[in-house]
């Protein structure tokens, strides 16, 4: 607008937020949350298509998402995922900083020219962020954050191509984590530490599209 009109006298304000309403958490609860309702033709489906492709994942909360999360979730019968009440802003602000990772779900389409209010609590909230939504604007501000981001349309397809490489990748680089599993029928610690490095390794490599 301030280009079109340039004779008025416009000044507008990005979107921020409040450093000081952060509660001091250092460590986080182990637990992912997608922080909002689901309005319109935003929707977890993208999301839970995708976590029925994995045989594990770490808690999953959506807070506040409401009778649509409720009644999806009751249809896929997710472990490890549950939706929670609304809560008050400055509660959301709590739960985001102690969140392991945050969600940001945007609605399908071609492309998203909306930017979500609670994607820049998200960022004041310091914790890592990753975004399901198509190309746009969502998309490009995660991209130039560092990271991870998805086209809602595309997600299970992701996820697929993340499971091949991964499996690939430790036959290759790591297969005494594979001999060790296959020998003590278990996770120990020292096979965890492994896997961590090795995880921490992908994720550098990992080609999405």
């Amino acid at each position: 607008y301030k280009h079109k009109y340039p004779d008025l006298n416009i000044t507008y304000i990005n979107h921020s937020f409040d450093k000081s309403l952060y509660p001091n958490i250092k460590n986080d609860d182990g637990i992912i949350r997608y922080i909002g309702s689901f309005y319109g033709a935003r929707t977890p489906a993208p999301l839970f298509e995708a976590l029925k492709k994995l045989k594990e994942y770490p808690k999953i909360e959506l807070v506040g998402g409401g009778k649509k999360a409720e009644l999806l979730l009751q249809q896929y019968k997710l472990k490890n995922v549950k939706v929670t009440p609304p809560v008050s802003y400055i509660k959301s602000l709590e739960l985001m900083k102690k969140s392991k990772l945050l969600l940001v779900i945007d609605a399908p389409a071609k492309k998203s020219i909306f930017f979500p209010s609670k994607l820049a609590d998200y960022i004041g909230a310091n914790r890592p962020i990753f975004g399901i939504s198509p190309a746009g604007t969502t998309n490009r501000i995660l991209n130039e954050l560092g990271y991870k981001c998805v086209d809602t349309n595309e997600i299970v397809e992701q996820i697929t191509k993340f499971e091949q490489q991964y499996h690939e990748f430790i036959e290759q680089k790591y297969p005494n984590i594979l001999d060790e599993l296959g020998k003590k029928k278990k996770i120990d610690d020292e096979i965890k530490v492994e896997l961590e490095k090795a995880i921490n390794e992908f994720k550098t490599i990992f080609k999405a599209s």
